[in-house]
């Protein structure tokens, strides 16, 4: 049996102006009960209209780092 992901991003402002601060929320769940994911590596690239600010994991599981506008978690 394979893991079975789903990745979802939501902001929490949808109408952002320029000057404004929106925060992403990306959440991966694994829908199989009989296949762990193991490692799994998450990568973001911010539109080009978006200045990266800073990234939290809120389990301190998994480390991140930005190079311009790509995020990358694992």
């Amino acid at each position: 049996r394979l893991p079975s992901l789903t990745v979802n991003k939501t902001p929490t402002n949808q109408a952002a102006v320029p000057g404004d601060t929106v925060t992403w929320t990306i959440v991966v769940a694994n829908g199989s009960t009989a296949a762990p994911a193991g490692f799994v590596l998450v990568e973001d690239t911010l539109g080009a209209d978006f200045t990266y600010v800073s990234a939290t994991d809120p389990t301190g599981t998994a480390g991140h780092a930005n190079s311009g506008q790509t995020v990358t978690w694992g």
